[in-house]
């Protein structure tokens, strides 16, 4: 999500969470899906060609000649059915029959009823480890490793932060942790990771956010002919603690500034 100004850091201190994640299904869509998420929701995963193909009304279905089951039991062949509307990866079906008319030999790696064209130029995969990955090899190698990391997983939590749909893991911990303690110039950044972290309840997590309670960081803001001091990085903190029921003292998330000490 993004948050352009400083007026629009105010939204979140009385439920920022709740906002940013009612934000974050409605433009889930406009997120890029990562190759992680793709595998991790599909019971099977295959890299194969396109046997044959049939335009329907609304969708074509495809059949995919399997070269290597990435997970789901070893085939063939398998079924693809593609509708004419966008799908979670922004492609339609206009695109796979294209390819089959231009490149019948181009590898797929199959997902369920998603895919990824794994022979073009402008591959470009999103990785929930913030890589793109250009490379059809490099593709098929990280998705085994993400199918290997996660063993029996056939459904995922996802979140949506960085503009990526990535899975609620132990990596996006990892990530929230690391925004958090760096922070720097980007408050989106770090709002991302307190809205990842709320996820993984722990007595580390616990204590990282509870330094933020008296954070001095904040910005300046005119409300009503009166000027008012924000604490921005008390509030995100202040509210997942409240979420995960952790006893905590009111904190002061803002405050007018008397006019004696305006200058």
């Amino acid at each position: 999500m993004k948050i352009p100004s400083t007026k629009l850091l105010v939204i979140g201190f009385f439920g920022l969470l709740v906002t940013m994640q009612a934000i974050a299904q409605i433009e889930e869509q406009r997120f890029l899906q990562t190759i992680d998420v793709q595998v991790l929701n599909s019971e099977s995963v295959v890299i194969g060609k396109i046997l044959t193909l049939r335009r329907n009304v609304g969708s074509v279905d495809a059949v995919i000649a399997v070269d290597e089951t990435l997970k789901g039991t070893p085939q063939k062949a398998q079924r693809l059915h593609v509708a004419d509307q966008y799908s979670p990866v922004e492609i339609r079906s206009s695109e796979i029959e294209q390819l089959f008319k231009k490149n019948k030999a181009a590898r797929l790696l199959v997902s369920g009823n998603m895919f990824t064209i794994l022979d073009r130029e402008s591959l470009a995969v999103p990785t929930a480890n913030r890589k793109t990955i250009r490379e059809p090899e490099e593709v098929i190698r990280y998705a085994r490793e993400v199918i290997q990391s996660h063993p029996g997983v056939n459904q995922i939590q996802t979140v949506a932060v960085s503009g990526l749909i990535v899975p609620v893991d132990a990596q996006l911990e990892k990530w929230a942790i690391e925004a958090i303690i760096s922070r720097g110039p980007d408050i989106n950044h770090y709002y991302d990771g307190v809205r990842a972290l709320q996820f993984f309840k722990s007595d580390t997590n616990i204590s990282l956010l509870r330094t933020l309670l008296d954070d001095p960081t904040s910005s300046l803001e005119g409300r009503n002919g009166v000027l008012v001091r924000i604490y921005y990085v008390r509030g995100p903190a202040y509210n997942v603690l409240k979420k995960w029921n952790v006893p905590v003292a009111e904190t002061v998330l803002t405050e007018e500034i008397p006019k004696s000490q305006v200058r």
